[in-house]
């Protein structure tokens, strides 16, 4: 369905900027161009919206430009022609996109931002792990307190393999789990 064209002429591009903030902020509109017509300073201000929305916009606009005395002449035009669309609206497509359409691409940003935000914490863990590591053979040949901190790690490295698989494996994490505990009461004995 067309959308209505509401069209404002105004004396100076401040102005032109103002009314077209106050119609957006009236109306559930979108502003399509503001246009710097030939001589004069005028402003041309389109909009596009629901008939309703531009005529409450317009009208507010009207208003505002008419206090300041920069207001020249307006007008809507509920259904245009192919023809005026064609003329004034040649980038209208972008903004008839229906709430679907809208709604399909807010999701693909927020799947593309869930992956980066997945792909940065598993490079986070990796890090953790390779510190991990890297701390258990630094203190593998000490005395009995560094076995206590070999035992810390290791914990903490199994806690950290459990957690990147317990998404798909959970009967793998039930086990490990219990391998742990094992050990541990092995080493109490």
């Amino acid at each position: 369905m067309k959308q209505a064209l509401g069209m404002i002429e105004v004396r100076g591009l401040s102005t032109g900027i103002l009314i077209a903030d106050t119609m957006a902020k009236t109306a559930n509109i979108q502003i399509y161009d503001i246009e710097n017509t030939k001589g004069l300073g005028y402003m041309t201000v389109k909009v596009v919206g629901d008939v309703g929305a531009v005529n409450s916009a317009i009208s507010a606009a009207k208003q505002e430009a008419i206090e300041y005395g920069k207001y020249i002449s307006s007008t809507v035009i509920p259904r245009p022609n192919d023809f005026i669309y064609d003329t004034f609206l040649k980038d209208i497509s972008s903004y008839e996109k229906t709430k679907d359409d809208r709604e399909k691409e807010d999701v693909k940003s927020v799947e593309i931002i869930e992956e980066k935000i997945e792909e940065t914490t598993m490079k986070e863990e990796m890090v953790e792990k390779e510190e991990l590591e890297t701390e258990k053979e630094e203190t593998s040949d000490t005395t009995v307190k560094d076995e206590e901190t070999e035992e810390i790690i290791e914990e903490k490295i199994e806690k950290i393999e459990i957690e990147e698989t317990s998404d798909d494996k959970e009967e793998n994490t039930k086990s490990t789990l219990k391998n742990t505990n094992n050990k541990k009461n092995k080493k109490k004995k």
